[in-house]
């Protein structure tokens, strides 16, 4: 006997149309084990024992519902059969119902519209179930990305630290320039394209962006909006609610004129495109306030 369980319902559904008119002589024995209050664990395997016992159809399909319905397919099953099963003393004991006959015999021919009648609520509910476990999902999803998104941009910095970028920037000898992006080749790309005019370090997502940010007090940030854990956008806000005087550039390989209008209204200094050419990384670079007589002194 061949059985199905998952998505029994739908599936028991769409053959019941098929077999209306290609094999319409096909019996459907129903056991609506959902209606009986004391129904055995181990009633489907009592049930399909009797009737691969009474019945020697290789062909016979059973379909076991989410709610402990069966439904049993097969071409030689009669009235007479189905009397003899249900007369059987291993389910007289229990198969009985205070809401009405538990146990139906249809011919798929004649009653197969009533067996979709039957399954239709039972894929209802199943589909409602699944929307709701699919909106459920969705929720904790949201709040493990909120999570996320909150420890990103909360990471152990020291306070201390943060009060005295101002000082710490100043009083930098050589041009500090911190790239925030999550591609290694992208990084030696940005890196070699600066030279060695400039001391540069390098962070890969929006919590280490932070921590370095506030370690080395950077003169400028090139700041990637494509990070792994938070859109840079949000960093970007971070670290100007870190530092009022922060020279953010942000980079992306997306060049779309809403991006850059988004990185400009929310205080970026300017926008770079991939592949970042060394003159616009170094315009930029130009017109940083904090850069000039930097640059004198090491040039």
């Amino acid at each position: 006997m061949l059985i199905t369980q998952e998505n029994a319902e739908n599936k028991l559904f769409n053959l019941v149309e098929k077999l209306k008119t290609q094999a319409p002589t096909y019996r459907c024995a129903v056991f609506r084990l959902s209606l009986i209050p004391r129904c055995p664990n181990d009633a489907f395997d009592i049930i399909t024992h009797l009737f691969l016992k009474m019945i020697d159809d290789k062909a016979q399909h059973a379909f076991v519902c989410d709610d402990g319905d069966i439904f049993i397919l097969s071409r030689h099953f009669t009235l007479k059969v189905f009397q003899k099963l249900l007369s059987h003393p291993t389910l007289v004991d229990w198969l009985v119902s205070p809401k009405g006959e538990p146990a139906h015999l249809f011919e798929v021919g004649v009653d197969g519209d009533i067996i979709q009648i039957l399954l239709q609520p039972k894929i209802d509910v199943k589909e409602h179930r699944e929307e709701e476990a699919a909106q459920k999902q969705k929720e904790i999803e949201a709040i493990l990305a909120e999570n996320k998104r909150v420890r990103a941009l909360n990471p152990d910095i020291c306070m201390n630290a943060v009060a005295s970028i101002d000082d710490r920037r100043m009083k930098h000898t050589k041009p500090h320039i911190l790239i925030v992006e999550d591609d290694p080749f992208t990084q030696k790309l940005v890196r070699k394209a600066l030279g060695t005019f400039y001391e540069v370090s390098t962070a890969s997502t929006a919590s280490q962006a932070i921590q370095s940010y506030v370690r080395h007090a950077p003169d400028v940030l090139f700041l990637d909006i494509g990070l792994p854990d938070v859109d840079g956008l949000q960093v970007l806000k971070r670290i100007q609610e870190l530092d009022d005087n922060a020279y953010i550039v942000m980079l992306s390989g997306n060049a779309q004129k809403e991006n850059v209008v988004k990185a400009v209204n929310e205080g970026a200094r300017g926008f770079v495109a991939k592949p970042f050419p060394k003159n616009k990384l170094e315009a930029y670079i130009q017109k940083c306030p904090f850069i000039g007589d930097k640059l004198q002194e090491v040039s």
